[in-house]
């Protein structure tokens, strides 16, 4: 999942890079001064991703940080949880084991990837979180820069 995700991020800064080459003004059905929730909640845009920390759930909402940003993302009935934990077998081998938990089962500290969508009222709403990490995985600290 996280790699279908990286990939996705690739694949958008590509084709970012590909749009600034022309004025937003040239890009069909882009206005300049458009809200980016209008666009982000079209039907056409089936979802898009969140990685952070969480650091509250408030009520159905939970919070995320990464660094200094923080975000609020609403849930509801239909939001699926998913955790991936680590299980070590009999051999040795570790292998990744996801089970269906509730909203309660979250827990600050928790590192979460959330698949949301931005409805047309600017909210926005989680339709999955799958809890990678409970604690600080590898790759979402990042190295140290080079001296």
């Amino acid at each position: 999942m996280i790699v279908v995700a990286v990939v996705i991020f690739i694949i958008g800064i590509f084709i970012g890079l590909g749009l600034t080459k022309s004025p937003a003004s040239q890009i069909p059905g882009i206005t300049i001064g458009t809200p980016a929730k209008n666009p982000l909640s079209s039907s056409v845009i089936a979802s898009v991703f969140a990685f952070g920390k969480l650091t509250s759930v408030s009520g159905k909402n939970i919070t995320l940080a990464s660094g200094p940003d923080s975000l609020t993302i609403a849930t509801d009935q239909n939001t699926k949880i998913v955790s991936y934990q680590q299980v070590k077998g009999a051999d040795g081998k570790t292998t990744v084991s996801p089970q269906n938990i509730t909203l309660s089962d979250l827990k600050t500290g928790d590192y979460l990837n959330v698949n949301l969508k931005v409805l047309a009222s600017g909210t926005l709403n989680a339709v999955s979180i799958n809890r990678v990490a409970a604690t600080s995985p590898a790759s979402a600290t990042p190295p140290a820069p080079p001296k």
